[in-house]
């Protein structure tokens, strides 16, 4: 017979010392910082008291007592201050009645915590998917009422089901719900063996599906594009996407489908162009498509698709904007329109984020006047979130006095401390560089492009592919402090193309004039 005690797993002596050793270590384990206490501390009011309900729910708990446990997790909600946490203290309050033992203390408290993790995570899914997606619970209801032939009922439910995909607020998986509802409800009709109704439901199922599969195609291309260039992923499957995309043809696709109240049919052929020109860089011709198509769709679409293509086509116009200055005109045209009508994100009374906001901001600065810009800054800085007002409103004011050559005065901006984040504070880095050039601080402006540099070293993960935009702007800088004390030769006739800079942004902008200037001995 094999001796199983060959394996350690089976070995009694080893699993005593393995037992003693984890007794040893786990005193030492900060339960204050466990997971549960930081998903707790999200829990509102009335979160937390439903999630007390719920584990005192036998049907969703079955394993132990929590009742002390949740009562003093309730009584601390929302700070649970660490004294309060400690294992030795838990302990007594939890088992009153057992003798404190140190070596059990770490061990009990530890299996506590999981299952209360595990429970909290169970409660989160639970409510999400009862707040958030009833159809789901309702439809398998219905696909019970069908196992148990109850076709009947069945038809019935689902009809309470199709009225409030009628009624709700439409969102991108209303398509999928539509879509599902109405092949669940002809399975239905076929079991019911009647053939008076026409089916009318089938009539424009397929323009749900299409849409529903274009809008996630195009959603995922969106949202994954910068991803894919920062972690250099290779993504399978584009050339049959592309394929796909070639298949589809618009025009059949609007005079096929009816119309509905809520731009579907636009919104669709919106995702449509939206997808061929992130497959194909050189299709300019289908951004200009799903501009216009977003014109169409805006005017009745509801708000979460308005921000939604707002998004798309912001992000893909930006993609384009270092090669025309149209993009830039266009990128002007499409936030004046939706931000006039109050649609900032996909939330109704949600903040603008400062992204976009400081992103509109350079745009303006290229296309007008400081006055202009200066309007802008006034209206929209107050949609930002509080806490960002102050430090976007400095960086703000730190790009208008660059605009009107005040050089001091926007080094004065640039010094006060904020809270951004590297894909921010790189456009700080730059201002200040070129500020203090023009100031005639030159060393200065050669030890902040070494800063600089080391900043962008520090956070090249973070910058993504904006990391070598920024190297190519460090280059050209260091080429005009070169041409100011005559270290290198004034033969750079596109100094745009050389360093690859566009010349529709700020630092682009002064790259070229800097080089012009001395190239004319100015």
């Amino acid at each position: 017979m094999q001796n199983i005690y060959k394996n350690r797993s089976f070995n009694p002596i080893y699993r005593f010392a393995k037992l003693n050793m984890l007794m040893y270590f786990l005193p030492t384990i900060d339960m204050r910082k466990h997971k549960l206490i930081n998903i707790l501390k999200t829990f509102t009011s009335d979160e937390m008291k439903n999630f007390g309900l719920f584990i005192n729910s036998p049907y969703f708990n079955r394993k132990r007592n929590f009742k002390p446990f949740y009562t003093i997790l309730k009584k601390y909600h929302p700070d649970y201050p660490d004294e309060e946490f400690t294992g030795e203290k838990l302990y007594r309050r939890i088992y009153p009645d057992i003798e404190f033992d140190k070596k059990k203390v770490s061990l009990n408290i530890r299996v506590l915590y999981s299952q209360m993790t595990n429970l909290a995570l169970r409660f989160l899914a639970y409510e999400r998917l009862k707040q958030d997606d009833s159809f789901l619970i309702n439809l398998a209801g219905v696909a019970s009422l069908r196992h148990k032939q109850f076709i009947d009922l069945a038809l019935k439910t689902h009809e309470t089901i199709s009225e409030a995909l009628d009624t709700c607020v439409k969102g991108p998986e209303y398509y999928h719900n539509r879509f599902t509802a109405n092949t669940v409800f002809t399975d239905l009709l076929m079991l019911q063996d009647k053939n008076t109704n026409p089916f009318k439901h089938e009539r424009n199922n397929l323009l749900y599906l299409y849409a529903y599969m274009f809008n996630n195609l195009a959603g995922y291309l969106n949202d994954a594009s910068i991803s894919r260039v920062n972690k250099n992923a290779k993504t399978n499957g584009v050339e049959l996407a592309k394929s796909l995309i070639k298949a589809f043809n618009p025009e059949s696709f609007e005079s096929e489908c009816e119309a509905d109240r809520f731009e579907t049919i636009n919104i669709t052929i919106f995702n449509y162009y939206v997808i061929k020109s992130w497959l194909d860089l050189n299709d300019r011709e289908s951004v200009f498509k799903a501009l216009d198509y977003f014109y169409k769709l805006f005017q009745n679409a509801p708000p979460i698709f308005q921000f939604i293509s707002l998004e798309r086509l912001f992000n893909l116009l930006m993609r384009y904007r270092r090669i025309d200055r149209i993009y830039s005109v266009k990128i002007n045209e499409v936030i004046d329109l939706a931000w006039g009508k109050g649609v900032y994100g996909a939330d109704k009374y949600g903040y603008l984020e400062v992204h976009p906001f400081l992103n509109v901001l350079i745009i303006k600065l290229f296309l007008l006047s400081t006055s202009d810009v200066k309007k802008y800054i006034d209206v929209y800085i107050e949609k930002l979130e509080p806490k960002y007002r102050k430090d976007v409103l400095n960086f703000s004011m730190a790009y208008i006095c660059f605009k009107e050559r005040q050089f001091g005065n926007c080094l004065e901006f640039l010094i006060k401390k904020d809270d951004f984040e590297p894909l921010i504070r790189k456009d700080k880095y730059k201002l200040k560089i070129c500020s203090l050039f023009e100031q005639g601080f030159y060393e200065e402006s050669k030890y902040a492009a070494e800063s600089f540099e080391q900043y962008l070293k520090r956070n090249k993960k973070e910058l993504g592919p904006g990391f070598h935009i920024q190297i190519r702007f460090l280059k050209a800088f260091k080429y005009i402090s070169a041409l100011k004390f005559q270290h290198a030769k004034a033969n750079v006739v596109n100094p745009i193309e050389v360093f690859n800079l566009s010349p529709f942004t700020i630092d682009g902008a002064w790259v070229n004039e800097k080089i012009n200037e001395m190239n004319m001995g100015v």
